[in-house]
């Protein structure tokens, strides 16, 4: 997967996750702010793990095939076949809509950078501004928690993660104890739930979804929870709803004149302060926190819809070409073989087509999709049969197949003792099932193997296995011995017995054929 393919699997993707944030947030639209700012981070967070989910996860493609429709497995899609005519598009020189994301991207980074140094400007030059140890370790903070005042600040605002600090106005030594006391409950309570790191969340998404209108919508619609939700802590906390109220409307006046680039978590803002004084004053508003039981709930939902939508390939894959292959079946005498078994294994595995010969051992794949395949054929009495063939999209390909004869084999054991030899009873004729035109063979004449008296007394045994081919008169020729451990003494009489012995040959068709046989000729001595 290339990384556009990647991006633009992520962007339609993430188009689902916020759509269902949105979807979620009106269905909740009775319940706390709390709880909405906690599925909008969900929803951003999945949005934001994508890309990793969708290069890490196992892909499942979704195929249309004549109107239907079905999941597999991505890696078990075959391509289409491709014309050796098509041509093939030159390549260019850069990808161009790549190029235009990252572009993109790295603009809202920009601006989002551009705030983050601001911010990080004004921190550093700040003055000391008193100290919230007491009222952060009343609301549950264990972290330290500077305070500071700045000429720079145009409101009250809270920046730093692992080291939070609270920047107040200058003017904000003139202010009411009440006000001041509201303002610093107000931005520990974003210090207490991590607003900080959700709102780093959203603007990554942001960047990485620049062009989405849905990622920015998003975005907002955090802040607007986010900004909620503390209101309703510090309500909890025992302010009075007008009395907050008041000193937002306050703040947002003092502050109409001047703007700031600056990408932390501010407590008022002229355009969602009508939308927050409304929720202020709604004594009806449900303003229960977010317990643990719940959080888990959600961070469960969004990982449940972050792995099937990470682990999903929309693959569209065209209707694959097709072909067709045929053959015939002989035997060594060229003979056609009726009623062969024909396997066509895929190249890729994962299918394979069977087929039989028919009367005039001829058999046929209609329809079976173009590719590499390997056929096998089997007969009862031949050796197998594999082959590759390609099988191309649109025609005919064509496999005759050969078959060889197996061979046969023969075991005789020769059993003795020191005291005497021991000649078991001659075993009868030992028949060959075969199958198609071949007529089996069988020994008719097996003279016992001699086991030397003095090889019996001195306790040698052994197994001389040995090779030959049977002649068309039914006679072994070419006998080799195979065995390599045994007693150079006992090859001798098997060699010599072996030599003596006269088969019925193998007939195909009615004329006798050369056969390969294997003998083990057993020496063992009795109980």
């Amino acid at each position: 997967m290339t990384t556009l393919e990647l991006l633009t699997q992520c962007a339609w993707k993430s188009s689902v996750l916020l759509g269902a944030g949105f979807a979620a947030s009106l269905l909740l639209r009775r319940r706390s702010a709390a709880l909405r700012h906690s599925v909008w981070v969900a929803c951003l967070a999945a949005s934001l793990a994508l890309p990793l989910a969708v290069v890490k996860l196992p892909r499942w493609a979704v195929l249309g095939r004549q109107g239907t429709v079905a999941v597999v497995p991505s890696t078990s899609v075959v391509a289409a076949a491709v014309s050796a005519a098509e041509p093939i598009p030159a390549p260019v020189p850069w990808n161009v809509p790549l190029t235009i994301w990252a572009s993109g991207t790295a603009l809202a980074g920009l601006w989002f950078l551009v705030g983050i140094l601001g911010t990080s400007w004004m921190v550093r030059r700040a003055a000391p501004g008193g100290d919230a140890a007491d009222l952060a370790r009343s609301l549950g903070i264990r972290r330290r928690v500077r305070l500071l005042h700045s000429d720079a600040a145009p409101m009250p605002l809270t920046w730093g993660v692992m080291r939070p600090v609270v920047v107040l106005p200058r003017t904000a030594v003139d202010w009411p104890a009440s006000r001041l006391h509201a303002v610093l409950l107000h931005e520990l309570v974003h210090v207490r739930r991590l607003d900080l790191l959700a709102q780093a969340i959203g603007q990554a998404v942001c960047c990485l979804y620049w062009f989405h209108p849905l990622a920015w919508l998003a975005a907002r619609q955090l802040r607007i929870e986010r900004e909620q939700a503390c209101d309703d802590a510090v309500l909890a906390l025992g302010i009075p709803a007008p009395e907050y109220a008041g000193h937002l409307m306050d703040m947002v006046r003092a502050m109409a004149d001047r703007t700031a680039w600056n990408q932390s978590v501010a407590m008022a803002e002229a355009s969602g302060l009508e939308l927050r004084v409304r929720a202020l004053l709604d004594r009806k508003r449900d303003r229960r926190p977010l317990n643990r039981w719940k959080a888990a709930a959600i961070a469960t939902v969004g990982v449940a819809m972050l792995l099937p939508m990470g682990a999903l390939s929309e693959t569209p894959v065209p209707p694959q070409a097709r072909g067709s292959l045929t053959g015939t079946v002989k035997d060594p005498s060229g003979a056609v073989i009726p009623g062969c078994t024909v396997v066509a294994h895929a190249g890729d595995g994962n299918s394979e087509e069977t087929a039989t010969t028919g009367a005039v051992g001829q058999y046929t794949f209609n329809s079976i999709p173009s590719g590499r395949y390997t056929v096998t054929v089997e007969a009862r009495g031949f050796v197998i049969f594999r082959a590759p063939v390609v099988v191309p999209a649109g025609s005919a390909a064509q496999l005759n197949a050969n078959l060889t004869l197996g061979s046969v084999s023969q075991a005789v054991e020769v059993r003795g003792s020191k005291t005497a030899p021991v000649v078991p009873p001659a075993p009868g004729p030992k028949r060959i099932r075969v199958g198609g035109n071949v007529q089996q063979t069988k020994l008719v004449r097996q003279p016992r193997p001699v086991y030397p008296p003095e090889l019996q007394q001195l306790g040698v045994e052994g197994v001389v296995s040995m090779r030959a081919i049977i002649s068309k008169e039914g006679v072994p020729t070419n006998i080799q011995v195979l065995s390599t451990g045994v007693d150079e003494r006992l090859i001798a009489p098997a060699l010599d017995s072996v030599k003596l012995w006269r088969y019925q040959p193998m007939l195909l068709n009615g004329e006798p054929v050369e056969t390969l046989t294997t003998i083990d000729v057993t020496f063992k001595l009795g109980q």
